[in-house]
């Protein structure tokens, strides 16, 4: 693989993308199959960067050998090399994984033989990225957080002072609850089931609709994705250990990657 731009700046991101580990983990295999049902393609997987070793698989859906295809890192340096999306032989379709201005990975659609990729089966790669890249970010600070959080509880308990660990944990709740109430980004924050525990006011007021029954993540995500959602273009926003936070954007997007969001 070439040699990453902007190497220095993109490094400490990389080296987080690990902590997301290897391991199946539900939603980044929603999004998988949503690639693949919405570009109908048999193949799609998610593969992001790493600062030693180049590209490793997040997640994928249909490869016989749960590893990266072999042109997978070519495929990686051309859409590094023109920062925009990539057709490979009329097989596969690309698109970058942006977060916070960095490329750090990408969505792949594959077909087993020959085809044609429209340029409406392009605009709905480019918003799956943009949803890749949501949920890459939002599991990143969740992981930042979880590690503050056991570092904070760390110092308190090697105190022996329970009253400076509950003070610890009150004002820690605090500044998060704070910090979700003052965005202009909808946030949620989901346990590892999946299950919704907490949101600020933007996401209640303009996707609470879509969760009211009280279902888990993962089903959200493919009820947001129905044609009968008002569609919207999702936009990068770091989201304080919140698993999910999307903006409106006035540019318009196909309904795959839609979101009713303020």
């Amino acid at each position: 693989m070439m040699p990453l731009p902007d190497e220095a700046s993109r490094r400490p991101t990389l080296s987080e993308l690990r902590n997301l580990g290897t391991v199946s983990q539900e939603q980044f295999d929603t999004l998988v199959r949503l690639i693949s049902r919405q570009l109908q393609c048999p193949i799609a997987w998610l593969g992001l960067l790493d600062d030693e070793t180049g590209l490793w698989l997040k997640a994928q859906v249909g490869l016989a050998s749960h590893e990266l295809p072999t042109f997978a890192g070519t495929l990686m340096s051309t859409l590094l090399a023109t920062e925009g999306l990539v057709i490979r032989d009329g097989l596969a379709a690309a698109a970058t994984v942006v977060v916070n201005g960095k490329t750090v990975g990408m969505v792949c659609a594959m077909d087993t033989a020959a085809r044609t990729f429209d340029d409406e089966a392009l605009a709905a790669l480019r918003d799956l990225a943009a949803m890749a890249a949501f949920l890459v970010d939002s599991r990143l600070n969740e992981v930042r957080w979880r590690q503050q959080e056991t570092r904070v509880r760390a110092v308190s308990m090697s105190s022996g002072d329970q009253v400076q660990t509950q003070h610890a944990a009150r004002k820690a709740e605090r500044l998060l609850s704070d910090a979700l109430d003052s965005l202009t980004t909808g946030v949620m924050i989901t346990d590892p089931s999946g299950q919704v525990v907490m949101t600020n006011p933007v996401w209640r007021h303009n996707i609470g609709h879509n969760m009211s029954d009280g279902a888990p993540w993962s089903e959200i995500v493919q009820r947001m994705a129905q044609p009968a959602t008002t569609p919207m273009r999702a936009t990068v926003r770091p989201s304080c250990a919140g698993v999910w936070g999307w903006r409106r954007n006035t540019a318009s997007s196909t309904n795959c990657a839609g979101r009713t969001a303020g």
